[in-house]
């Protein structure tokens, strides 16, 4: 059930700019509501908003029984299962990094921490013989 009417689209564009999404619990007098929300930043104020994406259910306050919690799985499922077609169109034109890839770049990132380190030392070690000099003619 979402409250909007309309749930909103989850284009390409539209998931790169939720950086976080989030399950949300709201208590109400006798149900515990879950929904999945997601933060995006809204330009127009200069701030983080909390979007609501989808109802994933809910369950009775006072201790669900195993009927309640079955029936909130098999629904949470099959809204997951909904959200995950949208969410595969977007990994249809971005394809999500390899291991391979992550690891090749994890050892190039390795690299330059290497090359800048190398570079510091060489500085570290011109500063010192400069600094040597220095004491020398002083002497």
């Amino acid at each position: 059930m979402i409250h909007s009417g309309t749930p909103p689209t989850l284009d390409p564009v539209s998931v790169l700019f939720h950086a976080t999404m989030f399950v949300r619990f709201c208590q109400t007098a006798h149900r515990l509501q879950v929904s999945l929300t997601a933060t995006r930043w809204d330009s127009g104020r200069g701030a983080a908003r909390n979007e609501h994406i989808t109802d994933l259910g809910s369950v009775p306050l006072a201790a669900p029984s195993v009927q309640d919690r079955l029936a909130f799985c098999a629904k949470l499922h099959q809204r997951l299962d909904a959200l995950s077609n949208r969410i595969a169109a977007t990994h249809a034109r971005i394809l999500i990094p390899t291991q391979d890839e992550l690891t090749e770049l994890r050892l190039a990132q390795v690299r330059e921490d290497v090359r800048q380190i190398q570079t510091i030392q060489k500085l570290v070690d011109q500063s010192e013989q400069i600094a040597a000099d220095g004491a020398e003619i002083r002497a």
